[in-house]
């Protein structure tokens, strides 16, 4: 299960195709702003390979091309990642091109993303790592469930990074899901399998 999809996108696993995507995101100043430093394009290339390379074969990444189901336009970049399968815990990150911002898009898109790893995953915690500097990720991750973990942030080491987390149970507490405009279907699979 390397897809899923919300009501305006549908999200595939990275493939050759995205690597112009992935590397104008990830060389944009603006986009890279609250990430960190813009890559070099033989950096982001280089990056970009890697990335393919882990989704195919680690299991403890999967990175997802974000495409605008109505006009069929790749939109932003998805991620599953630290997937520790011992700890039943990973963690999520998105970026979006710069003219997606402030529209919902990245809510009901983290939404799916986070959806889809407890669908898809044995994990029972989804966490962000995100710039401290970022209010508006805040209120986005505050807006789909996840709650604000300062031990996890301060053992982090990294005085600029916030972390939250949901824990599977909260997530189908508050019907996330559903709220966040995600496919149905992975609720109800990952419900039944009482993951």
């Amino acid at each position: 299960m390397r897809r899923f999809h919300t009501n305006r996108f549908l999200a595939r696993e990275l493939s050759e195709r995205d690597r112009k995507l992935y590397c104008d995101l990830f060389t944009d100043p603006v986009v890279m702003r609250h990430v960190g430093r813009p890559l070099t394009p033989l950096r982001a290339a280089i990056s970009f390979g890697s990335s393919l390379r882990l989704t195919r074969r680690s299991g403890r990444l999967l990175y997802f091309a974000v495409v605008e189901r109505k006009a069929a336009e790749s939109v932003g970049i998805g991620s599953i990642q630290r997937i520790d399968r011992a700890a039943r815990r990973a963690e999520v990150g998105l970026i979006l091109r710069p003219c997606l911002r402030g529209r919902g898009f990245g809510r009901e898109i983290l939404a799916g993303l986070v959806a889809h790893a407890f669908a898809a995953l044995p994990v029972d915690l989804i966490g962000a790592r995100y710039s401290a500097a970022h209010p508006a990720v805040e209120t986005m991750l505050d807006a789909i469930g996840f709650a604000r973990r300062e031990a996890v942030a301060a053992a982090l080491r990294m005085p600029d990074t916030a972390f939250r987390s949901v824990t599977r149970s909260q997530w189908y507490e508050n019907d996330q899901t559903c709220r966040g405009g995600v496919d149905v279907e992975y609720h109800r699979i990952s419900r039944a399998h009482g993951r």
